[in-house]
């Protein structure tokens, strides 16, 4: 489809370049970030050392990329709960049709290593019923009102297509889509097959961009998990590249001599080589090595460093060794618990909004919707804390009493799904016992 030939307005032409300013700005931070943890950390060293350590191009001991999927492997969201059985079903089809149980991976691990992450919610024709869809941040934003960061006011994404850089920016009201030439020039409105106008009219009243912020602190956007961690990284790879340096001068012993008369063959020395002098002052010996237990001890502790700073359990970065059991590995996970279950409640707030809007797109787009966009919603996740089946089995018959079937089950570890089938299962053969009866 062509651009549209009636030009922008001023404010058009402002807001959209603003916006994609605006975002840009942002890009170089979240590469930056994205490097460390893919392991690619720029690291200097000698061209001998280059040869044997970096035969990919690059040298790694990636503690960012551990740092953040420690965290990422105990945030896995299992349903949705609300007082309406049929809604909190409906909710999780949502979720599957949108391939989520993967896509949340992405979502959670991308939000941890660039702060931000974006889910778009469209209209899936086929299926007649809402999608969700993962958007990178450096392909999404949302702009706030500056007198309240919890309003958006505006989200862009944007992407490269064979004319040019397109944009796309969600108002509450309306879409405007934008492309400006490869080629250089201004930006103008963009029409895909199918659009009858120009801005396309949005029914719902709210932004269908939902954003997920890591480690929120008071501003508009998150912050990396590994933001903190990256300095640290650095210096953790300079003391592995001294330490092998070292290691690689003084793996063969380094001879002297003085008081001789350079042999014809000159200095060369190799295993089952032997120098013979005549001179009767000379004297050879060999250079101690150096103590490299200071060097190792070093990187010892800028690894606990990385642990304490990131409130990842010290043992998980160590070789060997047993780990805490009990008590002891409740003590030394309490601060990775913790972060999670932060992460949990900010995260499950965003996914929470991300199935009101799905209600209200089913009521405007679908035949109705016969669920309410107001009704409270919970966000429930796998537990945040290594799980013992033994101690949850004695949780649950200690609850028993106060608490419901499915809730013991969630205590024990199921996810909403396996909840759904041993409840479906105990009713058909409830109902298959029944009929047995009849017969009989």
């Amino acid at each position: 489809m062509p651009a549209l030939s009636t030009p922008l307005t001023p404010v058009q032409s402002s807001t959209v370049a603003k916006a994609v300013e605006t975002h840009n700005a942002r890009k170089l931070l979240y590469e930056l970030c994205q490097n460390y943890y893919d392991g690619q950390q720029n690291v200097k060293m000698t061209a001998r050392l280059r040869k044997i350590l970096a035969q990919q191009g690059y040298f790694r001991s990636n503690f960012c990329g551990l740092v953040i999927d420690t965290m990422i492997d105990r945030l896995e969201v299992t349903g949705f709960r609300t007082e309406n059985d049929d809604l909190s079903e409906w909710m999780w089809n949502i979720w599957k049709a949108s391939r989520f149980d993967e896509e949340q991976v992405i979502t959670h691990t991308q939000a941890a290593i660039k702060g931000d992450s974006y889910c778009i919610v469209d209209w899936d024709q086929e299926l007649a019923q809402p999608r969700m869809n993962y958007n990178d941040a450096k392909a999404c934003s949302i702009f706030y009102h500056e007198a309240d960061r919890k309003s958006p006011r505006v989200a862009l994404k944007t992407w490269a297509i064979e004319e040019g850089q397109r944009v796309n920016l969600y108002w509450p009201d309306r879409v405007e889509k934008y492309i400006t030439s490869k080629h250089g020039g201004g930006w103008t409105g963009w029409l895909d097959e199918g659009d009858t106008g120009w801005p396309i009219p949005w029914p719902i009243g709210r932004i269908p961009v939902f954003h997920f912020h890591n480690r929120p602190a008071g501003g508009a956007y998150g912050q990396s998990e590994i933001a903190n961690i990256v300095p640290l990284q650095d210096a953790l790879n300079k003391s592995l590249i001294d330490l092998f340096q070292s290691m690689d001068s003084t793996g063969f012993p380094t001879r002297w001599v003085t008081g001789a008369t350079k042999p014809a063959s000159g200095w060369k020395f190799a295993i089952g080589d032997v120098w013979h002098f005549t001179d009767l002052g000379a004297r050879t010996g060999i250079y101690d090595p150096p103590n490299l237990h200071p060097m190792i001890e070093a990187i010892d502790k800028i690894v606990d460093l990385i642990a304490a700073i990131s409130r990842t359990p010290a043992h998980i970065f160590k070789l060997g060794g047993t780990p805490p059991s009990g008590e002891a590995l409740k003590t030394s996970e309490a601060g990775l618990v913790a972060k999670v279950i932060r992460r949990q409640t900010v995260f499950g707030n965003t996914y929470e909004d991300v199935m009101r809007h799905c209600i209200l797109q089913q009521g405007k787009f679908g035949k109705g919707s016969r669920f309410d966009s107001t009704t409270a919603i919970d966000t429930l996740w796998a537990s945040a804390e290594t799980r013992s089946r033994l101690a949850d089995a004695q949780v649950t018959q200690i609850l028993a009493p106060i608490i419901s079937e499915e809730e013991a089950l969630r205590i024990n570890g199921y996810t909403g799904e396996e909840i759904t089938t041993i409840k479906d299962e105990k009713a058909a053969n409830k109902a298959a016992g029944l009929n047995l009866g009849e017969a009989l």
